[in-house]
């Protein structure tokens, strides 16, 4: 019977089907035929169904073949072309600091917090669900990255593009296809994801599940698939009782995503 459920997942994968689409016919089809299993099972199923793409094989390569390079973008801190995981509790700053971090960046600063800024994007995507949009505008003036116009208007950096509470996006195959879509319009996008619990909360993952980072794995992987240079930074909150912790302790779902 497990064996039905893999030949489904490697058939609907193989038709073309998200693995959100062939999730759901595998976990139906297991159901049908009453076997226990968990979402973990399920999803390694599908990624067991992918084909492996090609390995790099010794040999002679063009002398142009690995010239893509990433530079940090904030110090040693914020590599281009990287994700980054930040994390705190709950309240303690961390979507001003990305923002006052884009200010620097779109602005022409020379650093922040005494870190040098060293690379800049030419557009900054942020999936923000976890404020509404005159919220977001508060953390954008103060930052310099909102202002009032000569007419009266308030006019928010043009390099920028949210989407907040009234527009929310989860990272699931629509949510994908939207960033991947906004980050094709430009050439080196940075991407906000505040806060990761938001992004996640509607698909049935579990944090300190193994399967908790996968919606993020998604991404990163659509996103290369497509040849985007983009850099992600992605603020996650850390239980409130965390204390005396390491760095990968204090967040939740830290086994996840370690």
């Amino acid at each position: 019977a497990i064996q039905l459920c893999k030949q489904l997942a490697r058939d609907r994968i193989k038709a073309g089907d998200t693995d959100e689409e062939a999730e759901v016919l595998v976990r139906t089809n297991a159901l049908q035929l009453g076997l226990g299993f968990t979402n973990a099972d399920i999803q390694r199923w599908i990624q067991e169904a992918k084909p492996v793409g090609e390995p790099i094989r010794g040999g002679t390569f063009p002398l142009d073949a690995f010239t893509k390079e990433y530079p940090f973008m904030w110090g040693d801190l914020l590599m281009s072309g990287s994700w980054t995981l930040f994390s705190s509790k709950p309240e303690a700053g961390k979507s001003t600091i990305a923002c006052e971090l884009f200010a620097a960046l779109l602005l022409g600063h020379e650093s922040y917090l005494d870190q040098p800024i060293l690379h800049r994007p030419d557009h900054i995507l942020i999936v923000g669900p976890d404020m509404d949009g005159c919220q977001w505008a508060s953390y954008f003036k103060a930052a310099g990255l909102m202002k009032e116009t000569a007419n009266g208007c308030l006019e928010l950096d043009r390099r920028i593009t949210l989407f907040s509470r009234e527009c929310p996006l989860q990272l699931n195959s629509v949510g994908i296809e939207t960033i991947k879509r906004e980050c094709g319009k430009h050439s080196n996008s940075l991407i906000l994801i505040d806060t990761y619990r938001c992004v996640t909360d509607s698909l049935n993952v579990r944090e300190n599940d193994p399967s908790y980072v996968k919606p993020l794995r998604d991404l990163m992987q659509a996103l290369a698939s497509a040849n985007l240079q983009c850099t992600g930074l992605v603020n996650h909150h850390s239980p409130k009782s965390s204390h005396d912790t390491d760095i990968e302790d204090a967040a939740s779902g830290s086994n996840a995503f370690s």
